[in-house]
């Protein structure tokens, strides 16, 4: 009777989440993600963490419970393996204050870190979402992008990268389909060397992974979940 109380409680909970957390995370052969997932709040926490692939495809969940201020790590590549695919949104529910780090690990070693501290934000009023990230296409390093769509619909994209005189060098537009992600190697579509702002915009909520590499190797990764503007037309 215990136990069919607690499942009861965890399916409520998930059922009952106002909040997504998502991050950007990879688990390539020698490329790992370990996810931080912390209940900064004074009260017990309930929360549900989903693993998509790239094309949007389900590998992993699990719902679970946190005491106060204590801190769950997940391996990601442990959890679900390693495959050229298995890159794309990491997606937390709770109906609590979570601190969420990722710790993007090559062969072991930690090369980057970042925190995602909000919720994804919707606006009730907005019919285009705006996001932005700096970039360089230099010989010393290179910029790519991933953008994920967290949501259970199909949304529009579009793309532009302005050069730093705001000269618009490159644009795309297309579709994701729920929980998919797509990747843009800016250094395969730049053809000169620049450095300026990446402009993505979408009709639902996104995240964007921005990555920076040097001499062929990710040396930083920043989850974009905040967007910067909205627009009703």
């Amino acid at each position: 009777m215990k136990w069919l109380t607690v499942l009861f409680v965890l399916a409520f909970v998930v059922l009952t989440f106002p909040s997504n957390y998502a991050l950007y995370y990879t688990a390539f052969p020698q490329q790992n993600t370990g996810i931080l997932i912390t209940n900064v709040y004074d009260e017990r926490a309930y929360y549900r963490i989903e693993i998509y692939d790239s094309d949007g495809y389900k590998l992993w969940s699990d719902s679970r419970r946190l005491d106060p201020y204590v801190t769950d790590f997940i391996d990601v590549a442990e959890t679900v393996g390693t495959d050229e695919y298995n890159w794309g949104l990491a997606l937390i529910k709770s109906d609590e204050l979570l601190y969420i780090g990722a710790m993007y690990m090559i062969d072991e070693e930690v090369i980057a870190y970042d925190n995602v501290l909000e919720p994804i934000q919707e606006d009730e009023n907005a019919k285009y979402y705006w996001y932005g990230m700096s970039f360089h296409n230099l010989a010393e390093g290179t910029s790519g992008i991933v953008i994920s769509n967290p949501n259970n619909t199909e949304c529009s994209i579009s793309i532009w990268v302005y050069d730093s005189d705001g000269t618009l060098i490159y644009e795309d537009s297309g579709f994701l389909y729920e929980r998919e992600s797509a990747y843009f190697d800016l250094s395969e579509e730049l053809y000169a060397e620049a450095v300026g702002i990446v402009d993505v915009r979408s009709d639902l909520p996104i995240i964007i992974g921005a990555e920076y590499y040097r001499d062929g190797d990710t040396w930083e990764i920043d989850n974009v979940v905040d967007w910067y503007f909205t627009t009703p037309w």
